[in-house]
């Protein structure tokens, strides 16, 4: 598989920000929060956005480059004379 521009998948997404409501903090001001949360992940696993995602802000352009890592567990036998 090769890296790089072109080379991957692209989306634009229409986030109909003007459909978004305000964001009630702990003060009297009123926030106005967008974008999306992104997560990869294989399809075995469960997505954990709040844990493992990153956010992407609307109106610009956004690159993320990942590799693939697996670790595994491996299981010591000891046996004891």
């Amino acid at each position: 598989m090769k890296g790089g521009m072109g080379n991957g998948l692209e989306l634009m997404l229409d986030i109909q920000q003007d459909e978004y409501l305000p964001v009630w903090g702990e003060t009297d001001e009123t926030s106005f929060e967008a974008g999306i949360k992104v997560q990869i992940h294989t399809q075995d696993e469960p997505p954990f956005i709040d844990q493992l995602g990153f956010g992407v802000a609307p109106g610009f352009q956004t690159f993320v480059s990942c590799q693939e890592q697996r670790v595994g567990c491996h299981s010591i036998n000891s046996s004891i004379n």
